[in-house]
């Protein structure tokens, strides 16, 4: 999951998660206050913002890079390995 940081029509910064983003488009003439340069529809609604869709998916790129490698560095925890034993054999046949 990737989040940015966007900035409303108003000027008030907003966060997104790129798992609810569902497009990013243009506005319609008369949808948006004149500062936004796009819509971002989401899965529960959608949001005017000033950056452009490229400038939007840009940030989108980095920041799911940056989760990728944020990732990579994450190790597994160790798994403890199962020790088979032979069994041996008493050299004198005594038990």
């Amino acid at each position: 999951m990737a989040w940015i940081t966007l900035t409303e029509p108003n000027g008030n910064a907003v966060w997104l998660s790129s798992d609810q983003l569902v497009r990013i488009r243009i506005p319609a003439t008369g949808e948006a206050q004149p500062a936004a340069k796009a819509i971002v529809d989401l899965g529960n609604g959608q949001q005017a913002v000033q950056e452009t869709p490229d400038q939007i998916v840009a940030q989108l790129t980095l920041s799911a890079a940056k989760a990728r490698k944020k990732a990579s560095h994450l190790k597994a925890p160790p798994t403890r390995s199962r020790k088979v034993h032979a069994r041996r054999e008493n050299p004198r046949g005594a038990r």
